[in-house]
């Protein structure tokens, strides 16, 4: 059986936005998210569900893996060398089994 995934969005996300200097107001102008979905991803219960948000925002952070944005997990591949499309394929795949589980 799978091991089921915790979002860290809002943990990771306020996280990089001390490290880079950087507002939730200036993430949103870069990533051309409305600030307050880019706000309510550093909430506790945030529940990322808009994948093309969340890649605009982990590509105006730098291109952070998606997976690290979302669940915290530190890549074990160097995903530089993958395209995006695969990387956003592989987070949608896993949204799509939360969302059978009922999560």
């Amino acid at each position: 059986m799978k091991e089921k995934k915790d979002f860290k969005i809002h943990e990771v996300l306020p996280l990089l936005l001390r490290e880079r200097g950087m507002s939730v107001r200036e993430l949103s102008r870069r990533s051309g998210i409305a600030q307050s979905t880019v706000n309510s991803y550093t909430k506790k219960n945030s529940n990322p569900s808009d994948l093309h948000a969340l890649k605009r925002i982990a590509e105006a952070l730098g291109n952070i893996p998606l997976d690290y944005l979302i669940f915290g997990e530190k890549p074990t591949v160097d995903l530089e060398k993958l395209p995006s499309d695969l990387l956003l394929a592989g987070v949608f795949k896993i949204r799509l089994e939360r969302l059978k589980e009922g999560k």
